[in-house]
């Protein structure tokens, strides 16, 4: 799936804004914007599934119980140059990424921001393979190219001016703040990137 935007869904058991079960799915330059579920609020991933994020943005999708960002059930889960930003869960889930044993969920140049209280952004097998911006109390080790931040100066471009995805305007995810070669071409606008050194997250800032 490419450009769209997978927004205000709602499922009572797994998935509020994709259910991949098995086989393999992609979404490009793309949105999940305020879906909710019991577990998984924006993409759940069965145990035979694997996703692949690149250039895509999460916010404010809910979990009632786990994985407000995402549900990784025994799948696989790769994120380029994505932005999660503030999505959350109800008091004691995880407000990010939850993957079961078995799972593998890698963040590579991405912003990893979700809402909730310090301990609960992720849990289970998660892993940054470089360049990804953070938090200091991730479920996972940070790298000589990850970034300690947090989310001042991160903001939503909002229609009509443009489709509702994290913009970076002024944050360590910016190419003067970082040495991150590009994972991709362009960013989730079709902006050509910088080639050497390239904001991390799904948009290039203006």
């Amino acid at each position: 799936m490419k450009r769209s935007s997978v927004s205000y869904n709602h499922d009572a058991s797994f998935g509020g804004g994709a259910s991949i079960l098995d086989g393999d799915a992609t979404f490009v330059s793309s949105a999940f914007i305020e879906n909710q579920a019991d577990n998984g609020g924006a993409p759940y991933v069965g145990p035979s599934g694997s996703v692949d994020l690149i250039n895509v943005s999460t916010n404010d999708n809910y979990a009632a119980i786990q994985g407000g960002t995402a549900y990784n059930d025994e799948g696989t889960l790769q994120a380029l140059h994505t932005s999660f930003f503030g999505d959350h869960a109800a008091p004691g889930g995880t407000s990010g990424i939850h993957g079961l044993a078995g799972s593998s969920s890698d963040l590579d140049r991405s912003i990893f921001l979700p809402s909730g209280a310090s301990g609960t952004y992720c849990s289970g097998p998660v892993a940054s393979l470089g360049g990804v911006l953070t938090y200091a109390s991730v479920c996972f080790s940070l790298g000589a190219s990850d970034i300690v931040g947090t989310t001042t100066g991160l903001s939503l471009c909002s229609a009509p001016t443009c489709s509702p995805i994290i913009v970076e305007a002024a944050s360590p995810s910016l190419a003067l703040g970082n040495a991150v070669p590009c994972g991709v071409v362009d960013d989730a606008r079709g902006v050509t990137r910088l080639a050497a050194r390239c904001d991390i997250g799904a948009w290039e800032a203006p």
